[in-house]
């Protein structure tokens, strides 16, 4: 459920043609998908991750069924097998995500703060998508925060988003274990997104 939550709220937070897009969701959408696979080995944050990129990708990319109806004369059910065969396929970045972030967290002890950004960061490079697009893509209407894009590029952006997504997890996981908020961690955050 968390994982499935995790991919709504990043493809809801993407153009969607009608302008109804919520950016905003994207700086908290992987929150959930942290809070699934905290506990989990790799192999299980694999599957967790592999589930919120098929969401993100079918909620993204509902329009190529439609498109093999309408222009490929297709049957319904072989344009939806096909298209969710694509969502299946690009939603590997998230499942190459989730479980490079159990393998360096859980079993290196390298600090999530570090581990997701990068883990995320060299999972988009590693995929090759039929239908790219970049974890930063959304935020194309934050135009204070894309000017990093010119420096960093979208690398630099997708790291920032997913350090705050680290930064909400950490705030929600001290409330959860009854442990110290992270305090520390959210003035990095919070400096680095003024800076930016």
């Amino acid at each position: 459920f968390l994982a499935a939550i995790a991919g709504c709220g990043v493809f809801l937070s993407f153009p969607n043609g009608g302008g109804n897009e919520l950016p905003v969701l994207e700086w908290v959408a992987l929150v959930p998908l942290l809070l699934a696979i905290r506990h989990r080995e790799p192999k299980g944050a694999f599957f967790l991750g592999l589930l919120t990129g098929f969401v993100t990708n079918l909620g993204g990319f509902y329009w190529i069924s439609d498109l093999l109806l309408d222009f490929g004369h297709l049957p319904g059910w072989l344009a939806w097998l096909l298209c969710g065969l694509n969502a299946l396929y690009q939603g590997l970045v998230f499942a190459l995500f989730a479980s490079g972030v159990s393998l360096f967290h859980r079993r290196f002890q390298i600090p999530l703060a570090i581990a997701a950004p990068v883990a995320f960061v060299v999972a988009e490079s590693l995929v090759p998508l039929i239908f790219p697009w970049y974890f930063a893509n959304g935020q194309y209407t934050f135009t204070a925060i894309i000017q990093i894009v010119e420096i960093l590029g979208l690398t630099g952006l997708t790291f920032l988003l997913v350090l705050v997504n680290v930064t909400v997890y950490r705030w929600v996981e001290s409330r959860l274990d009854g442990t110290a908020p992270p305090y520390r961690l959210v003035q990095v955050c919070g400096g680095l997104f003024v800076m930016a």
